[in-house]
């Protein structure tokens, strides 16, 4: 007798009534406290905020409550055509939570970015994930086996600041960890002259007696770079040689380059001293003997400017750091050791959410070299969608958006995307976003990006919940009035 007491306890717990109250009541006021305060809810818990609706409290209590309903129901229901109503309710109920589980615990949601080329809109085929992490390593040249890599990152994530310090990843022959991570910080940088290959570059200053900028000038292995001031056109070139200075002064430089403006060439190389050869719009040209730190007067047809080379590298190397900042414009980033061979560098990267800013690239010995990024986790799409048309269509009042319109092509299938209209694709669903820079003239659009893959089951069960209550409150009692009337 005691043994069948205990072993039907666990049953007779979620058959009770009581046991169910408080452990719903549990559950009720977790979710309140994680939905009202979910930053001192995960302090408190040493948990994750984003991840808040899948700690364990809140799935025991739903899995209490789940089997509550499927053993109350066995036991204090017998099945009957009566009954038919509650058992399909309840059933309904099940399934419902089922799926709502599985959006909850299967679901994925992020950013997808389409950008605005001359050929038309991006093709999207990858979303950035949201609540995620990851330091992403490409090899540009020099190793074959490493084509791309993406070492994901143990973060709580970047919002609670918690990253998993120490651990070397390693993929390809590159090792790589992360040293340290800033919640706020701000990207300290310094320029050496210790790159193990010939990297140009040059600190270069102008001013034109109202405004001013200082610009260091390096091509990243690319033989000139070029620099825009108001409208004329500063260009750098390290490797130059006297063959080449004797071309700028006889030849114009291509239209695509100048657009009929000014332009200055800074040259400098092994054979040829730090020289400008302006290059005046109305095609007449001049060498100018230069020397780093002295100031050269430039004098234009509109304005006349005074430019400078304060120093010249010949291995020119990039070094950075995260450092706490000391004001709220911090921003979260990491400082990273990487190791390749015999090569060994650190830098700082800033966390990047859509991929936007430009990778931090290391030169690391001969032919080889890598870009890196600090940003969300890349999940590819089981659909390409590209856009064909982007409308913004302004209300009456002209203040105001009254949609944001776009056709695309989902798979090649055509479909619209509009304000209150997401797309659903498959298990998969997509929703406006954010318009930049201008909402009438966009050069990037951001759709949102869900997983439904739970949404079936959701639907099917409040199918279930409504053909139950209407059983039981229309078709039964009809059923029963009958029977009296017959009798």
């Amino acid at each position: 007798m005691p043994m069948r007491f205990l072993l039907t306890l666990p049953l007779r717990a979620l058959a009770s009534v009581w046991p169910s109250v408080a452990v719903g009541a549990i559950l009720v006021a977790y979710l309140a406290f994680a939905s009202l305060a979910p930053q001192k809810t995960a302090s408190l818990l040493g948990a994750d905020p984003a991840a808040l609706m899948r700690h364990p409290i809140a799935l025991a209590c739903g899995a209490w409550l789940l089997a509550a309903v499927i053993v109350s129901t066995i036991a204090r229901v017998p099945f009957s055509v009566r009954a038919v109503g509650a058992w399909a309710a309840h059933a309904g109920f099940v399934v419902l939570a089922a799926g709502a589980a599985v959006n909850v615990l299967a679901g994925q949601r992020g950013q997808a970015v389409s950008y605005r080329t001359d050929h038309g809109w991006s093709e999207i085929d990858e979303f950035q994930l949201a609540n995620s992490a990851a330091l992403h390593v490409v090899a540009v040249s020099g190793a074959q086996d490493l084509a791309a890599m993406e070492l994901p990152l143990d973060i709580n994530p970047i919002t609670a600041g918690g990253v998993q310090l120490g651990e070397t990843q390693t993929a390809g022959g590159v090792a790589v960890e992360v040293v340290d991570f800033v919640p706020r910080a701000q990207i300290v940088q310094q320029w050496r002259d210790d790159s193990p290959l010939p990297m140009p570059a040059a600190v270069v200053g102008i001013d034109d007696g109202e405004s001013s900028m200082r610009n260091v000038m390096c091509g990243w292995g690319k033989p000139a770079v070029t620099w825009e001031f108001g409208d004329v056109v500063v260009m750098f070139h390290g490797s130059a040689d006297s063959e080449m200075a004797g071309r700028m002064l006889t030849r114009h430089p291509p239209e695509e380059i100048c657009r009929g403006r000014d332009m200055l060439v800074l040259l400098s190389g092994q054979d040829v001293p730090l020289s400008l050869v302006i290059l005046r719009a109305d095609g007449q040209a001049e060498l100018v003997p230069m020397s780093p730190g002295r100031a050269v007067t430039v004098k234009l047809a509109a304005r006349t400017l005074n430019i400078a080379v304060d120093r010249l590298f010949t291995h020119a190397a990039l070094h950075t750091a995260a450092v706490p900042s000391q004001d709220d414009l911090g921003v979260p980033a990491i400082n990273v050791r990487v190791t390749w061979g015999d090569w060994r560098g650190a830098a700082a990267l800033p966390f990047d959410p859509l991929g936007q800013f430009e990778q931090q690239a290391w030169l690391c010995g001969q032919q080889r070299a890598l870009a890196m990024r600090f940003a969300r986790r890349v999940v590819k799409l089981p659909h390409r969608l590209r856009i064909e048309k982007a409308e913004y269509l302004p209300s009456s009042d002209g203040k105001t958006a009254k949609d944001y319109r776009c056709d695309v092509l989902v798979d090649g299938a055509p479909a619209v995307i509009g304000l209150n209209r997401p797309l659903r694709a498959g298990d998969w669903q997509f929703t406006q976003g954010h318009w930049l820079d201008e909402a009438d003239d966009p050069r990037m659009i951001m759709f949102e990006v869900s997983s439904r893959r739970g949404l079936t089951a959701i639907w099917t069960g409040l199918g279930l919940i409504a053909a139950g209550m209407f059983w039981a409150f229309f078709i039964k009692p009809m059923l029963a009035g009958k029977r009296e009337g017959e009798q």
